[in-house]
């Protein structure tokens, strides 16, 4: 009786170490499948970003260069003027009425940028992942 009673001692152990590494593999692969996919949304997250940023600087360069040359042409055609040596955005007559439209503008893009953000972070909690830190 006390051979039956360590056969099936010694075959619980063996099922039950069998069971822990065949949870243990497939815990480890469901991991390393939320790494890697949390990687790709990382990583394309982070090139969402840069072009975003891209994007924004040369709008602000575009604009400033628009501005520049307004400024440039109401001083020239006022028959005053240094020539090119004029400062964007500082005092000129011609760039004041536009800037209530970049300021309308901008926000309208944080706005709409921060819905963007709103829209991940949701996105992210539904799918389990820890939110991203400052």
């Amino acid at each position: 009786m006390q051979s039956q009673e360590s056969k099936n001692i010694l075959e619980g152990f063996f099922i039950g170490r069998a069971l822990a590494e065949t949870v243990n593999e497939r815990l480890g692969a469901a991991l390393g499948d939320a790494l890697a996919e949390f990687g790709k949304w990382d990583a394309e997250t982070r090139q969402a970003i840069r072009e975003f940023q891209e994007e924004v600087m040369e709008r602000a360069q575009r604009e400033m260069l628009a501005a520049a040359g307004a400024s440039d042409a109401s001083s020239s055609a006022a028959g005053g003027g240094s020539g090119g040596g004029s400062s964007v955005g500082l005092g000129g007559a011609a760039a004041a009425p536009d800037l209530p439209a970049l300021v309308d503008e901008l926000r309208a893009e944080v706005a709409a940028t921060r819905a963007v953000v709103q829209q991940l972070k949701l996105k992210q909690q539904q799918q389990g992942q820890p939110p991203l830190k400052r």
